[in-house]
């Protein structure tokens, strides 16, 4: 996936990953206690080996999770 593909399809980065996170919280009925970093909600997220808005469209898929935080 990169960039110009997602926008293509009419969604950008953030778009898409928004869509993975307070998105599924909102589709399973959950917003209320997941989907966004804020106090008193449950937390699964990743660390990445880089930052996904500064990586050229065509490497995304080359960012590693370093290590996973769950709650």
């Amino acid at each position: 996936a990169n960039t110009a593909a997602l926008e293509a399809a009419g969604i950008t980065l953030a778009d898409a990953l928004r869509a993975f996170t307070s998105g599924a919280a909102w589709a399973s009925f959950d917003e209320h206690r997941k989907g966004t970093i804020e106090r008193d909600m449950l937390a699964d997220l990743v660390v990445l080996s880089a930052d996904l808005f500064a990586l050229p469209p065509d490497r995304l898929l080359d960012a590693e999770v370093v290590f996973t935080i769950m709650d």
